[in-house]
């Protein structure tokens, strides 16, 4: 590796810093009313509530998958769904019943109707369902505590399971490890040939990594995300960082990708 691809790595972790102040943290105030809170804050409330949990997955994880689903605004519809299903009841009561699922994806649809926003049932249908589910089966209906035992006990099973609901896929997958793990500090603990699914790949990272390593043009989703994980091993930089720092260069500052090999360059 050489001192520049070393430098760049550097600037990009460094970068995530304004991944956690810009888009992180901000999506969290607008899930609890406009209250601030620290990275520590924000991973104790998760564990004390599972109805947060969830809400923080439907809308910063979910439909992260591209294309129309941001515009689209389910991230948003889906919290206000479970808002709205969930009426007078505690989260716990509602998540009790087994038809649950069902409820909820009946009110996530009636709620795109009403916006005039196609339901896509195709995408979204099992997504909403699954993810409740998954809260069903969690201890304390909690998806957070779910994740965070899964990424200590056995990340690869955890990757599994998640990817294994409709509508998530590998992206969005390693997406919510990875920010969990950042979100809980435990990249350490993560065995170096575990950490593959701490690197999600979209075409900023990807893109990121082609200019890096122009041998890696042409290269699939693994290939690319194992290459990440061992050359961030060996920097010493990392990997959940470098990561969020090359989402966040290319998508918010960069916004053309012609132009990214150049503009990293001059970081």
């Amino acid at each position: 590796m050489t001192n520049h691809t070393q430098r760049i790595m550097k600037g990009l972790a460094y970068i995530s810093k304004l991944y956690e102040g810009k888009i992180w943290l901000p999506s969290i105030t607008e899930l609890t009313q406009g209250h601030l809170y620290t990275r520590p804050q924000v991973a104790h409330e998760l564990l004390e509530s599972p109805q947060l949990s969830l809400e923080v997955i439907f809308r910063c994880y979910a439909f992260a998958r591209g294309g129309g689903a941001d515009k689209a605004g389910y991230h948003r519809i889906s919290v206000s769904a479970l808002r709205r299903k969930m009426g007078n009841s505690s989260f716990e009561e509602f998540v009790k019943d087994a038809a649950a699922p069902t409820r909820l994806w009946g009110e996530f649809e009636a709620e795109c109707v009403q916006r005039h926003i196609g339901i896509n049932k195709k995408m979204n249908e099992e997504l909403v369902k699954g993810l409740l589910r998954l809260s069903q089966n969690a201890p304390s209906y909690n998806i957070a505590v779910y994740i965070r035992d899964g990424i200590s006990a056995n990340i690869e099973a955890t990757f599994a399971r998640m990817n294994e609901i409709k509508g998530i896929g590998p992206k969005i997958a390693s997406f919510m490890l990875r920010d969990f793990t950042w979100l809980f500090s435990l990249e350490e603990k993560i065995p170096h040939a575990h950490r593959h699914y701490l690197q999600p790949v979209d075409i900023w990272v990807g893109r990121t990594a082609q200019c890096l390593w122009p041998e890696l043009k042409g290269e699939g989703y693994w290939p690319i995300a194992k290459r990440l994980a061992q050359e961030c091993g060996r920097s010493g930089v990392s990997g959940i960082e470098f990561n969020q720092g090359a989402w966040y260069f290319g998508a918010q500052e960069v916004r053309n990708p012609d132009s990214l090999c150049r503009e990293l360059s001059k970081l």
